[in-house]
């Protein structure tokens, strides 16, 4: 599932939520993992090695894969030592410092923003400060005057945006690591506690209203035993709770994932929680960012937003078709001012089944729709263009199997379109192939070429929605 899959049946989950009042967000590693930090099993893996308690990457993987993570965890820290703050940090961050949020962090700070810190309350899982970065940014563009605190211990802010790390902190610079939840007896000795402020800030979250979880997994122990005690006991608080289940975190081709569709939905509703299937992270961040709309008298879910564009562009394929192939040939040109290695531009967009068609490229003119290639959109997607699409974030790599001699890289950049009914949401895909390597090219001047054409191509294609009926 892409933004342009959203339909009613996920949005009208939303529009149940009571978000009048108040509305919590929790984050779990998938946030993280979109901007490119481990997941869990990852990151342990590289504790394993750091460590020293195990020094061949094979071996650990093994290790890991066969053992409880938090045991896992126990093995790397008696390893460390003195030495287990330095691990964890190199570990989660690696030699590259300064990690960008991703597109959860950035859809939750907005929202956060939206709404103002009387409004929203904010929980992570993760031990980094994207989050905190995410509305920093947002906040400073929107001009708002408001603080952004962390809070990972019982004390928290009396004012402001407040972030609750409910399994601690951990800077890319510094050597504390004391708030740091990560192994068995870390995990028991909040169970040990009689009212952990974990909990107490997660009841006084659901007093006030629901819980949209993100990015997270129902293998956290702490989350099993919290979202039980807070939803199922007797002195439940009643406020709806509602996580979005990515089949990307559990690596399931889509096939796997709709056959333990029903069980993955019964594991929640065990503990209180509503799950909402989803393909990809991206999913629950623009979800997040429909939410303050659903509820206004003109919104239209992002898949009815997709198919009138779709059928916009059919209305009149012959002439689209010249305009776009022509318009390419130029954007072809351009690019290689820069890079003349180039060989082709070609525009993705989305149909009214979700997949990624390719619509047009700059050397040819396709005569009928049925002509079109489309291919599945995803994480996982065989193509690039498709893994863009679901990740809207561009992406410029080298072929690993050079099917061509012509073609040994590929540039893929998001088409993000903003059309009546709601906000934007990512609709297509701009893609160059060219003969050399992504290493032999400069970055920073392909980041200025390709945003330059992306924002001209969201504008083009958002312009066909006005036709479409």
């Amino acid at each position: 599932m892409t933004a342009s899959e959203l339909g009613y049946e996920i949005t009208d989950r939303l529009k149940a939520l009571d978000i009048d009042t108040y509305v919590s967000v929790l984050l779990g590693a998938g946030a993280s993992v979109g901007a490119g930090l481990p997941d869990w099993t990852q990151f342990l893996v590289q504790c394993l090695l750091e460590s020293g308690a195990i020094d061949e990457k094979e071996l650990a993987t093994a290790f890991v894969s066969r053992q409880d993570l938090m045991l896992v965890a126990e093995a790397a820290k008696a390893a460390a030592g003195d030495d287990w703050p330095r691990v964890l940090r190199q570990a989660l961050y690696g030699d590259d410092r300064r990690v960008p949020p991703a597109e959860l962090h950035a859809a939750t700070a907005a929202f956060a923003a939206s709404r103002g810190p009387d409004r929203v309350g904010l929980f992570t899982l993760n031990y980094d400060l994207l989050l905190e970065s995410a509305l920093r940014e947002v906040l400073e563009e929107w001009q708002i005057d408001e603080t952004v605190s962390t809070r990972s211990t019982g004390r928290h802010a009396q004012s402001g945006f407040e972030i609750h790390h409910l399994h601690g902190v951990l800077t890319p610079t510094g050597t504390a690591a004391s708030s740091v939840v990560l192994t068995l007896s870390d995990y028991n000795k909040i169970s040990s506690q009689m009212r952990p402020w974990q909990v107490s800030a997660l009841q006084d979250a659901l007093q006030r209203g629901p819980l949209v979880l993100a990015g997270t997994s129902y293998s956290d122990p702490d989350i099993r035993q919290w979202m039980h005690e807070l939803t199922v006991e007797e002195d439940a608080s009643g406020s709806p709770v509602l996580v979005f289940l990515a089949r990307e975190s559990m690596k399931l081709s889509r096939q796997q994932f709709e056959s333990v569709g029903q069980a993955l939905a019964d594991q929640w509703s065990a503990i209180g929680v509503t799950a909402v299937p989803t393909n990809d992270h991206l999913d629950a961040a623009q979800a997040l960012r429909e939410l303050p709309h659903v509820n206004q008298a003109d919104y239209v879910p992002p898949a009815i937003r997709a198919e009138r564009l779709w059928l916009g562009h059919l209305s009149d394929f012959d002439a689209v078709q010249r305009d776009y192939a022509t318009e390419l040939d130029t954007d072809l040109d351009f690019v290689r001012h820069a890079f003349p290695q180039t060989q082709n531009v070609t525009l993705w967009i989305a149909n009214d089944l979700g997949k990624l068609v390719r619509w047009a490229s700059n050397d040819r003119l396709y005569r009928k729709a049925e002509q079109l290639l489309s291919i599945e959109p995803g994480y996982d997607s065989a193509w690039i263009a498709g893994q863009c699409l679901a990740q809207s974030d561009f992406l410029a790599r080298d072929i690993e199997e050079v099917s061509t001699a012509r073609w040994r890289s590929v540039v893929a950049v998001p088409l993000v379109v903003e059309v009546p009914g709601g906000p934007d949401f990512p609709y297509g895909v701009l893609s160059t192939a060219s003969a050399g390597s992504i290493d032999d090219q400069p970055l920073d001047l392909m980041d200025e070429t390709y945003a330059t054409l992306a924002s001209k191509w969201s504008e083009k294609l958002a312009g066909v929605y006005e036709g479409a009926d």
